[in-house]
């Protein structure tokens, strides 16, 4: 059945609303202001559309919920969360989110699993108190598309674990940690991001010996801005049977131990690769002094191709 809470009588809602199989709750131009925790079951519904929620206590996603111009909020002693195995689309929402109470659910963070789908598209990001990362991501399909993150006290995005990832036509602006780390994940597309005025003008693949890689089948592409640059801080791999294109006038800039291996096909053209300590593409966390033996370079495996034309690869 359809249940929809909609503007007319209050609702009050008290300890948790479950949605059950087949079932929809439309929340619709309201706002909700309870600290409850919503359960969308398997094969359940929960869509969100033109409402604030400030907050929900958490809501827990075994369905699909999708949300649309609406507005998610926290404060100091209301956490906002998320949880569970979900697919989820968020469009056009603005998420306005402050110190939570409770450490561990500090600011905004996604623990997707279990194949998923997730997308943020058109979305606004805010985050202030104690600096925490705002969006952490592990084992899950996750598109953040048209977003912006702006007056974040943090880090933006930690990818840790994701197995297709896409990310394109971000702005990050006043993130005051690096805006996006990508320590894990199957890269499907990364383009058209660009920045200002962050504590790390640049896209961070990798991090301590982290593997970094194309989605394990079919084409993955890395485009960078001119002065948002990639910065790969371990290994950038590319799977057998899979295909990096890296786009023309793309930089990549590696720091020491950084390389690309590749097991399948890598084309890039016009393309720079560099030192960390380059200045090419702005100054990222580098001494502005490379020297040959900054980074490892790029190790073909077995059977593969690499195309690269017009490629310029500075060893230093």
């Amino acid at each position: 059945g359809c249940a929809n809470l909609m503007p007319g009588s209050p609702f009050i809602l008290e300890r948790s609303v479950i949605v059950h199989p087949g079932a929809t709750l439309n929340i619709i131009n309201v706002t909700v202001s309870s600290e409850v925790i919503i359960q969308v079951q398997e094969g359940g519904t929960l869509n969100i559309i033109s409402s604030t929620v400030s907050p929900f206590m958490q809501i827990t996603v075994f369905g699909e919920l999708n949300a649309m111009q609406s507005t998610f909020t926290t404060s100091s002693n209301q956490p906002f969360h998320f949880q569970g195995e979900w697919n989820v689309t968020f469009d056009e929402c603005v998420f306005n989110l402050s110190d939570a109470a409770v450490p561990a659910i500090r600011g905004f963070r996604l623990n997707l699993q279990n194949q998923p789908t997730t997308l943020f598209q058109n979305c606004t990001f805010s985050y202030t108190g104690t600096p925490v990362t705002l969006m952490s991501v592990d084992g899950a399909s996750l598109s953040i598309v048209g977003c912006t993150f702006d007056n974040v006290a943090g880090t933006g995005i930690i990818v840790n674990s994701v197995d297709e990832f896409t990310l394109v036509a971000n702005e990050f602006v006043n993130v005051q940690g690096e805006p996006v780390q990508i320590l894990g994940a199957g890269i499907r597309t990364i383009a058209e991001n660009h920045g200002s005025n962050n504590f790390l003008n640049a896209i961070v693949l990798g991090h301590n010996g982290n593997i970094t890689s194309a989605a394990d089948t079919g084409l993955a592409i890395l485009s960078s801005h001119s002065t948002f640059p990639f910065v790969i801080r371990g290994e950038l791999n590319v799977p057998p049977f899979a295909t990096l294109e890296i786009s023309d006038n793309s930089i990549l800039k590696f720091s020491i131990g950084g390389e690309i291996t590749v097991n399948g096909i890598l084309n890039a053209q016009s393309v720079v690769m560099t030192s960390n300590n380059s200045s090419l593409g702005g100054v990222t966390g580098g001494n502005g002094n490379p020297q040959p033996g900054d980074w490892t370079g790029i190790l073909v495996v077995g059977l593969t191709t690499v195309s690269s034309p017009r490629a310029r690869a500075n060893l230093f």
